[in-house]
């Protein structure tokens, strides 16, 4: 596959890498409210020489165009949630995908 890819909730970024690392052509966007967690996979990345797109945001309040991308997953976001976080979550995700996503 080739296009761009978002993920909310990329954490330290673990599948963009691996996509990349694949050799798939894709443009890779994360989306993450903790810059640390950034920071760590954009180091990992640098290393590599892969190329990719940071952004530190919540989900619910990230500032992207509409209809940007082709793929959009949360690989990371719901990891650490309470229940009630969770179903918040995926609400935010999925108002954010119905936006975002070229369909």
């Amino acid at each position: 596959p080739s296009g761009n890819i978002a993920d909310m909730g990329a954490g330290t970024t673990f599948l963009g890498r691996n996509i990349l690392s694949k050799g798939l052509e894709m443009l890779v966007v994360n989306l993450d409210i903790n810059y640390d967690a950034l920071e760590h996979g954009r180091g990992i990345a640098r290393d590599k020489k892969l190329s990719q797109v940071y952004i530190v945001s919540d989900m619910g309040t990230a500032s992207l165009a509409s209809h940007t991308f082709d793929y959009v997953v949360a690989s990371m976001s719901l990891d650490m949630q309470n229940l009630e976080d969770r179903v918040k979550s995926l609400e935010e995700f999925k108002e954010k995908v119905e936006k975002v996503l070229k369909i």
